[in-house]
């Protein structure tokens, strides 16, 4: 019985070799994208009223891994042209999302971007792309909040302006009354 229990360790060991060695590589590239709080008055302004750092840090990776976010990447990647169905858009976009895991590094502003794949340069290159367009997207919407704070300050000076001329205009008005009642 010992041929039989030694070829049968054998066997397994060789079977669990091969099938070990039948199994693709899993490449991970990681990157990282520091989250920085708002500097100007609007932001501030804004997070003085609402602020909850735990939010911004909860929110950012899933926008990272949102819809308008990974499309972009899809786009830049060459995986999405203009001539790519919605159905098969929607695929890719799914598909880039389930390459990639996003999580916050603990107590730090810094969220990690992961990527999976089993090919080494599209894995590195999905990790560096999503962090750019996330980049970018963010710049981009901030931007936006700050011209809209300034707009509504505009707007805001224009109406006390009006508000101060008409003031004005009134006690000229008044001024001109006492003048004639005092002579």
């Amino acid at each position: 019985r010992k041929f039989l229990i030694t070829g049968t360790f054998v066997l397994v060991l060789l079977a669990s070799f091969y099938n070990i060695s039948q199994q693709p590589y899993v490449y991970e590239a990681v990157t990282t994208v520091k989250i920085e709080q708002r500097k100007s008055i609007a932001g501030l302004l804004t997070e003085w009223i609402v602020y909850n750092p735990e939010d911004v840090m909860e929110t950012e990776p899933k926008i990272i891994r949102g819809f308008p976010v990974m499309a972009e990447v899809a786009r830049r990647m060459g995986k999405i042209t203009d001539k790519t169905t919605p159905a098969e858009a929607q695929g890719i976009i799914s598909g880039l999302q389930g390459s990639l895991e996003t999580r916050k590094v603990e107590s730090t502003n810094i969220i990690e971007i992961i990527s999976r794949g089993s090919q080494p340069k599209e894995v590195m290159n999905l990790a560096n792309v999503t962090a750019q367009v996330y980049i970018e997207q963010n710049l981009l919407e901030k931007t936006k909040q700050a011209r809209a704070a300034r707009q509504f300050i505009q707007d805001q000076l224009a109406a006390v302006e009006q508000r101060l001329t008409a003031s004005e205009e009134e006690l000229k008005a008044l001024g001109g009354d006492i003048n004639e009642v005092g002579m």
